[in-house]
């Protein structure tokens, strides 16, 4: 779970979004070598184009994340507020 978070935490900064929360539900436990998916939602502030950044470079990432919806709030002059949900993916031995 933590590397996850260091990952999107990374993107995040790279693209210019404040990351506010974090939050990952491990849904199920997986044996090794079986693609076990987790939700996960998080939030944070930056401007649109930023957000837009931060998006398309957290469903490129190496491993399997699917974005299942987004909320993006306008909050003040060119600044946004990101309401993300999904599911992360990975194999057991790889988190």
């Amino acid at each position: 779970m933590g590397k996850f978070a260091g990952e999107v935490g990374q993107l995040a900064t790279a693209s210019g979004v404040v990351l506010k929360s974090i939050v990952i539900n491990p849904t199920e436990q997986g044996d090794k070598g079986k693609l076990v998916l987790w939700n996960f939602t998080m939030s944070g502030d930056g401007g649109y184009a930023n957000v837009k950044k931060f998006v398309d470079n957290l469903e490129s990432m190496r491993r399997v994340v699917v974005v299942s919806s987004v909320s993006i709030i306008g909050v003040g002059e060119g600044e946004v507020t990101l309401n993300l949900a999904g599911k992360m993916g990975f194999f057991p031995d790889n988190i």
